[in-house]
This record gives C-alpha cells, sequence and structure tokens, in this order.
C-alpha cells in the first residue's frame, strides 16, 4: 500500500500544475486576443517556475519534463492567440 500512496503523491503535485495549467489554457480559449498577454504570460512563469522547484525523484522525472512541454505549448498558443487580429 506505501509505494501506490507515494505514488499518488508525487502524481498529485504535478497534477496540481496541471490543473493550474489547463486552467489557464481554457481562458486563453475563451478571451483570446482580448487577453492582457502580460497577465498570462506572468501566470505562465509562475507556474514554471513553480513546477521547477518541485521535488520530484527520478522515476517520475518523465511527468515533469512532460508538464514542462507543456508549459511551452500554451505559451505558444498564447503568443499565436495574440498574434491574431481582433
Amino acid at each position: 500500500l506505501a509505494p501506490s500512496i507515494y505514488a499518488w503523491r508525487v502524481k498529485s503535485r504535478i497534477y496540481r500544475w496541471y490543473g493550474r495549467l489547463k486552467e489557464l489554457e481554457y481562458e486563453i480559449d475563451l478571451a483570446g486576443s482580448t487577453l492582457n498577454a502580460a497577465d498570462v504570460s506572468a501566470r505562465l512563469d509562475e507556474i514554471e517556475h513553480g513546477v521547477s522547484h518541485l521535488p520530484t525523484p527520478l522515476a517520475y522525472a518523465e511527468n515533469l519534463y512532460n508538464l514542462r512541454a507543456h508549459i511551452e505549448l500554451v505559451r505558444a498558443r498564447l503568443l499565436q492567440t495574440m498574434s491574431r487580429p481582433a
């Protein structure tokens, strides 16, 4: 039972950040180009900073790197959204 609880605890820390990222992505989709890009970018930076300081065992590093890649995808999506005419 202990290994599964440990795995759940580690993954739940990562998934918490995924939740914040998904929420931000939803806001980007909803607001589109009317969004304040500086505010959203600052929130992405905050998520990225939090993720980079997340203590993660080597066995779960892949999950962490996937999250970092997804942060960059959302950042690229923000830039694409902001470059579209309103």
